[in-house]
């Protein structure tokens, strides 16, 4: 049994991952993306569609991440450094909580 454990989206491609519309860009960082395209392709793959609230309910989300968005950590840390710590976005603690990406899967799937 084969697996691809890793991968790399070139920068250019990036704006090309769809949103969800239920779930906000600006509280959702790149990662959390990845996460509702990857589960969109692991059900089409599985052939998963639950049509009513139980089935629904009743399918958990698990998604595995070491860390969330680098980049917005890296950024506070640098408006925080500057003593800027007044610019750095409302959104930033939604967008690095590492549970977010299954937050979100769950929230478009209708799951628990």
């Amino acid at each position: 049994m084969t697996s691809t454990i890793a991968g790399r989206v070139p920068t250019e491609q990036l704006s090309s991952v769809p949103w969800s519309p239920k779930v906000d860009s600006r509280r959702a960082a790149t990662f959390t993306s990845f996460a509702l395209t990857a589960a969109a392709e692991a059900l089409l793959d599985a052939g998963w569609k639950p049509e009513h609230q139980t089935s629904r309910e009743r399918t958990g989300v698990a998604i595995g991440s070491g860390m969330s968005s680098a980049s917005d950590m890296a950024e506070a840390g640098r408006l925080l450094k500057g003593g800027q710590g007044r610019r750095i976005s409302p959104y930033f603690i939604p967008r690095i909580l590492v549970n977010m990406a299954a937050g979100a899967v769950s929230m478009e799937y209708g799951f628990r």
